[in-house]
């Protein structure tokens, strides 16, 4: 498991550290050994996640049963691109002075390439602020993503999408975001080849 190194880790520590007080003042090696075996012949991970089932299981899910992030749906590339011009992260701004995150990415793609939704969803919004079209949709689990840099715009606000059809056409760039309930999520994976 995972998770279980880090946390076997953590307690061997924190027991290292009181039996080692303990051991200077009684001199006994015999309580550092069987603490160490105890503790690395014991899967706490399991421990844990038995011990939180039981304690809060969720409604019609059997006990260890995954959880889907967000929707049991593929994310798919929302079209084929050139290549990518600025990715998600912390960039420089030389005019700030400071640090800030791009919480996107921006890529080239042929002029007129068609754009589609990385899932199914529903429009939250058609945008056309200063000759920029932008396209917002809500996906299942609170998901979002944002299609930004559209020549034109095939769909319209509250517009249910089965994620087969073509949200519009592309000028020279893209800028697209994805965003779970809290905050922007890297969407890099997404245009890997």
């Amino acid at each position: 498991m995972p998770g279980s190194f880090k946390l076997r880790l953590l307690i061997a520590i924190v027991m290292l550290t009181g039996l080692g007080l303990l051991a200077q003042s009684t001199g006994g090696r015999g309580f550092i050994e069987p603490a160490l075996t105890y503790t690395y012949a014991t899967d706490y991970s399991q421990r844990i996640a038995d011990s939180l089932n039981a304690w809060a299981p969720l409604p019609g899910r059997a006990q260890g049963t995954a959880i889907p992030a967000a929707s049991a749906e593929l994310i798919k590339r929302p079209c084929e691109i050139i290549a990518v011009e600025k990715s998600y992260g912390w960039q420089w701004n030389a005019a700030q002075s400071r640090r800030e995150l791009f919480p996107g990415i921006f890529v080239r793609l042929a002029e007129d390439s068609f754009v589609y939704p990385i899932l199914p969803g529903t429009v939250d919004e058609v945008d056309d602020t200063d000759g920029v079209r932008q396209v917002k949709i809500t996906h299942d689990g609170g998901m979002k993503s944002i299609y930004a840099g559209l020549k034109q715009v095939n769909v319209a606000a509250g517009q249910q999408l089965s994620g087969n059809e073509c949200l519009g056409s592309s000028g020279p760039y893209l800028y697209f975001e994805l965003q779970n309930r809290e905050q922007p999520v890297d969407p890099s994976n997404i245009f890997i080849e």
